[in-house]
């Protein structure tokens, strides 16, 4: 046997739950929550940032995103609280990216 000795290496396990998202022969995009949880949301419809996203609002009878909730602006420094929340369509949003996830919400563009 020598000096030498068979080394395993570990592998890195598969993550179950990524295989799960594999349909139809095409593989899904997969992201936790956490990590798109703290992305700036900006308003294709007047360039302007919402905010941060904070929550979602799931179809748990269908497995689905409804829609993004972000907090609404703050009132005179927060000290009177907040605005309504931008709850924002799943369908309105445009495209998630690294730092950002871009909706095109013209409701919620201001007139200049």
């Amino acid at each position: 046997m020598g000096g030498s000795r068979d080394r395993m290496r570990a592998q890195p396990a598969a993550a179950p739950h990524r295989d799960r998202c594999r349909r139809g022969g095409g593989v899904a995009i997969v992201m936790k929550f956490s990590e798109l949880r703290m992305r700036d949301v900006i308003n294709i419809a007047d360039g302007r940032r919402l905010g941060l996203l904070c929550d979602l609002e799931l179809d748990v009878q269908h497995g689905r995103i409804c829609s993004l909730i972000v907090p609404g602006p703050a009132r005179f420094f927060g000290l009177f609280g907040r605005e309504r929340d931008y709850v924002i369509a799943w369908d309105d949003i445009v495209k998630i990216g690294e730092d950002v996830i871009l909706v095109d919400v013209p409701s919620y563009a201001r007139s200049a």
